[in-house]
């Protein structure tokens, strides 16, 4: 990993637990659909 990324990781560690439910569910949300988006980006790519 990263330092980068730790680094990433590191701030959501210490914020998550401070933020409303409904902020987490928004954050859940986003990352879900950046990980549906690269999945189908590398899908259609192994098509090509």
């Amino acid at each position: 990993m990263s330092e980068k990324q730790e680094k990433i990781l590191e701030t959501f560690k210490q914020v998550l637990p401070e933020m409303s439910k409904e902020d987490q569910n928004y954050l859940l949300g986003f990352g879900e659909g950046m990980a549906a988006a690269l999945k189908k980006k590398e899908s259609e790519e192994e098509e090509k």
